[in-house]
């Protein structure tokens, strides 16, 4: 009867070690389009990836939790505002894609978006564009409509420069 027993704690440690492995997804493919400032990659699994921004240099983090390095490229350079990209395992649990950008690149939470497109395959968009300045020109002074009151003329008013993002003044 004890025999019966180890038999079975072994035969139930195996069958859950096993559960672990098959639960775990794969990344199964991804590619990097520089003329869209995509990356894209897609998952056997119904991984949800999160992503972050490091700094000193610039680099977006995607973690994909649950996940295995399947048997993909783990690093690739590139010649435009990402310097390259790179793959790892981070943990038994997570596979870790890095897209580091040339220092001169900055980037904030706001110019990142990951959508879902399809079942398992996901696109990280970026745009690096540097802050865009938009010039407002100034408006014309409204004509008098009596000739009794002369017109003094105004001093010309240099256009404000608003910075992307910021209220109109």
């Amino acid at each position: 009867m004890k025999q019966i027993n180890n038999l079975l704690s072994i035969m139930l440690t195996i069958f859950l070690l096993n559960t672990g492995q098959v639960l775990a997804g794969k990344l199964i493919n991804w590619s990097y389009k520089p003329e869209q400032n995509q990356l894209e990659f897609t998952v056997d699994d119904s991984t949800i990836p999160k992503y972050f921004i490091l700094e000193n240099p610039t680099r977006i983090v995607v973690d994909l939790p649950n996940t295995k390095v399947g048997n993909v490229k783990t690093k690739e350079n590139y010649q435009g505002s990402v310097k390259e990209i790179r793959l790892a395992q981070f943990n038994e649990e997570t596979t870790r894609l890095v897209m580091e950008f040339l220092p001169e690149i900055n980037l904030n939470l706001a110019q990142i978006s990951l959508e879902k497109s399809g079942e398992n395959r996901w696109i990280l968009h970026q745009n690096t564009k540097e802050n865009v300045t938009v010039t407002v020109p100034p408006l014309q002074p409204r004509e008098q409509s009596s000739n009794n009151n002369p017109i003094t003329p105004t001093p010309e008013k240099k256009s404000p420069i608003i910075k992307f993002g910021e209220p109109l003044p």
